[in-house]
């Protein structure tokens, strides 16, 4: 599976490009997962009181829902980035990384993409670094399609 690690500070449009990504992938038949770190505890992904938060609020484990076209499963702990990356090898082809800056060291072999926005906001660098450690640097706003571009080409080379 090839694996794609976005980091930037928040507004840079990790997000986005992310989204983007996913979105020409699954055009071409590629499955893809996305994995986010968040970095607090104020989230909820399942609605109060429904059956399978009402599980998990009890001391389950894992708690899982299926819907007639989707599945939500949630975890009562917080998985390490290695055991995520190890359930979507079962069932995607290419898996983009959010955040996760202090366990992405610990994988080797994936595509790094670097967001950084000028203090103004009006400028931005992606800079991206192949598994073979080359890297391509784009610039400003209309780098940006570029960008998704080159890693959308470099990652079908790949599989």
């Amino acid at each position: 599976m090839i694996l794609i690690h976005l980091s930037g500070r928040s507004g840079s449009g990790k997000t986005t490009l992310a989204i983007r990504i996913i979105a020409a992938l699954h055009s071409r038949g590629i499955r893809t997962a996305f994995l986010k770190n968040i970095p607090h505890d104020d989230v909820s992904f399942d609605l109060a009181g429904k059956d399978t938060n009402r599980a998990i609020r009890s001391g389950a484990a894992l708690s899982a829902g299926r819907a007639v076209n989707s599945t939500f499963i949630e975890f009562g702990s917080a998985l390490q980035l290695e055991n995520l990356i190890e359930m979507t090898e079962r069932v995607c082809d290419v898996c983009l990384i959010e955040g996760f800056h202090d366990e992405i060291h610990g994988v080797s072999g994936y595509f790094s993409l670097n967001l950084e926005l000028s203090d103004n906001g009006r400028e931005r660098r992606i800079s991206i670094t192949l598994p073979d450690g080359s890297v391509k640097i784009f610039m400003n706003a209309e780098d940006c399609d570029d960008a998704e571009n080159y890693i959308i080409e470099k990652v079908v080379e790949s599989l």
